[in-house]
């Protein structure tokens, strides 16, 4: 997952803020004590998104203060390590083992990369894997559908964002009760979605150096890394017809006090991302890495 899922900072009431930034230090620090404190580099937004999906369904709201080594030793307010909390920094560590597999097949210093890390954090993949055994193997098999669709060429953006948005739906087994359950798929697989085209839209131009796979060039049949206006806007309508999709499935989950802050990303936070990303004004040091620092 990329950091793209991420709240609006200026329309959050002060206690949802507050309540966010808890959420994602608790979420550090649960990745932390289970996996090791090189696992914590991998955390970003997205992965608080769904421990806050998770915590209002669970209704896990505690909190307690502690201090952060990423922020100079200072005082935060981070959730407690919860069930809820456990889930998502196990599904955060197996979508990075499957990312970091993915990159081997990348030529040069990435691949190399990717297989020292993968050497060096072996033990905390393994620990995960025997947490959540289903969803390593739908993360698998998805990735390597979307690695085969990518060999070949393939010229369907809807199909290559269907491949990656049913690997983060396989984590509809973690909500309780049956109808929460499918809003809950269904928020995740739109959520997917929105993710693959907003990712594939910021690596367009590098792809497009590097003469590598990118679905958009397919899509619209581009010779070099620029969207015209016109297919830009095109872009915005699937990327809003995901979000209010998204938005559906949430108006009917159980979601305890978090609500506004999940609606706010989903409805203000995730657009604004998009736009960002379209203008090509998205950093390339991309925020929401390990710091919380909301930009």
């Amino acid at each position: 997952m990329f950091g793209y899922v991420r709240p609006f900072k200026g329309e959050l009431k002060v206690w949802e803020l507050e309540r966010y930034k808890a959420a994602y230090c608790g979420l550090c620090r649960a990745m932390k004590a289970d996996y090791g404190a090189a696992m914590t580099f991998s955390l970003n937004y997205d992965f608080a998104f769904l421990a806050l999906l998770l915590s209002g369904n669970r209704l896990e709201q505690e909190e307690y203060t502690c201090r952060c080594a990423a922020g100079c030793f200072k005082k935060r307010c981070a959730a407690v390590k919860t069930a809820s909390m456990e889930a998502a920094a196990a599904a955060g560590v197996i979508l990075l083992k499957w990312k970091l597999t993915d990159e081997l097949s990348d030529p040069g210093g990435k691949k190399l990369a990717a297989r020292a890390a993968l050497l060096f954090l072996k033990r905390g993949f393994k620990k995960a894997e025997r947490k959540l055994p289903g969803f390593d193997k739908a993360v698998g098999e998805n990735v390597r559908r979307l690695a085969e669709l990518e060999k070949a060429g393939c010229q369907s953006l809807d199909e290559t964002a269907d491949t990656f948005a049913e690997l983060l739906a396989s984590l509809d087994f973690l909500f309780e009760g049956e109808a929460n359950r499918r809003c809950a798929r269904e928020l995740l697989y739109h959520t997917g979605r929105w993710i693959y085209i907003v990712d594939a839209c910021d690596d367009l131009g590098e792809d497009a150096q590097k003469g590598a796979y990118n679905p958009l060039a397919g899509r619209f049949g581009l010779e070099g890394g620029e969207l015209s206006p016109e297919q830009k806007e095109r872009l915005r309508e699937t990327l809003g017809a995901s979000c209010a999709a998204a938005m559906s499935a949430a108006a009917l989950m159980e979601l305890g006090r978090d609500r506004g802050i999940i609606e706010n990303i989903i409805s203000l936070g995730m657009p604004s991302a998009a736009n960002l990303v379209l203008a090509g004004q998205w950093p390339k040091t991309r925020p929401g890495r390990h710091s919380g620092k909301l930009n």
